[in-house]
């Protein structure tokens, strides 16, 4: 009987020094990865404070604009409610770009990260990247069986 007690008291000790063990271990090794770890939530938190929502506009293949999001009025100054029925001519500084984007829409499709030159409603410039493609939309808010370009502008300043 009282080696069973001393087994069970053997076994507790045993118990209490493994986890004791294991604890020493978690702590040198929490030590060991918190350079990592703050490195690693520095760059996720500079990556998404650097990341904004795209601005996006949808225009007829004649150059309406019968869509644009709010990330896109906030870069240009207008209201969404402004620049609906707007043509694209009166948001891109130069028409001879605006020109050889839709030829290259025209060609393959698509446009990819163009640099292009937007107006603000201030009158002044902002550089930015445009993708645009080729879109068949079934909404209500947008005329069906057309083919629309849907487009989406990144700032490059």
């Amino acid at each position: 009987m009282r080696t069973t007690y001393r087994a069970h008291q053997q076994v507790d000790q045993g118990i209490v020094a493994l986890r004791r063990y294991v604890s020493e271990f978690e702590e040198v090794e929490n030590e060991q990865q918190q350079p990592q770890l703050q490195l690693i939530d520095s760059k996720r938190h500079g990556r998404n404070h650097k990341q904004k929502p795209d601005a996006i506009y949808i225009s007829t293949k004649e150059g309406r604009l019968i869509n644009v999001n709010q990330p896109l009025s906030d870069l240009l100054g207008y209201s969404q409610e402004d620049m609906l029925g707007m043509d694209v001519r009166d948001i891109f500084s130069s028409p001879a770009e605006l020109d050889m984007l839709l030829q290259e829409i025209d060609h393959k499709g698509y446009a990819i990260s163009n640099r292009m030159r937007m107006l603000k409603k201030d009158g002044g410039e902002v550089v930015c990247l445009v993708t645009s493609t080729v879109r068949w939309y079934n909404d209500d808010n947008i005329p069906g069986n057309q083919p629309m370009l849907k487009s989406w502008v990144r700032s490059a300043s």
